[in-house]
């Protein structure tokens, strides 16, 4: 309002010159010309000028760790269904090292079975998954990322391991190719976790 004044006279100086141009006496232009700033004042009051268009950047997107985290409980869950096949029919793992199916009960916990990884590799994947998922912090979130893409790798190598395995009377040799058909969902752990970790990583340079 204050910053209106000034304009406002310099309107009623010009409307009431237009007035006197126009024949009218000197009250009847002052006159005039006060009533016609005043509507305009109450025009601009009611109705301001557009402020300029402000262009507001794009928001980036958030880094989204539910992909990730929904392979991990994916790999979780075929890998267990594996690890109880390979127990049940006493297949041992035959990568690095001949197993022995009378000691696949304490074996598998270091170096799983014919289909599936060992235990301590369940468990560390395990472990990503409660710490995504009770993660409060990015920082956290991107370790148990860190931790699935590790595990991820080591289940790539040992399938392809097992694959390549000489064959052994203990484990039915469909098997042991049948364990490269793991690659595929370690694989994507290990894509969904890197694509997470940039995502994150390009979030955060943006701060």
């Amino acid at each position: 309002m204050r910053g209106s004044r000034p304009e406002s006279g310099r309107t009623l100086a010009r409307l009431t010159r237009q007035s006197l141009r126009a024949g009218m006496n000197t009250d009847q232009a002052v006159v005039l010309g006060a009533g016609m700033a005043g509507l305009l004042a109450a025009r601009e009051e009611i109705m301001p000028p557009p402020a300029a268009h402000a262009v507001t950047p794009a928001t980036p997107a958030s880094a989204n760790v539910r992909p990730h985290l929904l392979t991990c409980l994916i790999w979780l869950a075929a890998v267990s269904a594996c690890t109880v096949i390979g127990l049940a029919e006493r297949w041992p793992a035959q990568f690095g090292g001949v197993g022995d199916p009378s000691k696949i009960a304490t074996q598998w916990m270091t170096r799983g079975t014919a289909m599936s990884p060992p235990l301590f590799l369940l468990a560390a994947m395990a472990a990503a998954v409660v710490v995504m998922l009770a993660g409060s912090q990015a920082r956290a979130r991107a370790l148990g990322a860190c931790l699935a893409i590790v595990v991820g790798v080591a289940a790539v190598v040992g399938s392809l391991g097992e694959m390549l395995a000489p064959a052994t009377p203990a484990v039915p040799r469909v098997v042991q190719y049948g364990a490269v058909l793991g690659v595929p969902g370690s694989l994507a752990v290990v894509v969904t976790g890197a694509v997470y970790l940039r995502a994150l990583a390009a979030r955060t340079a943006r701060r």
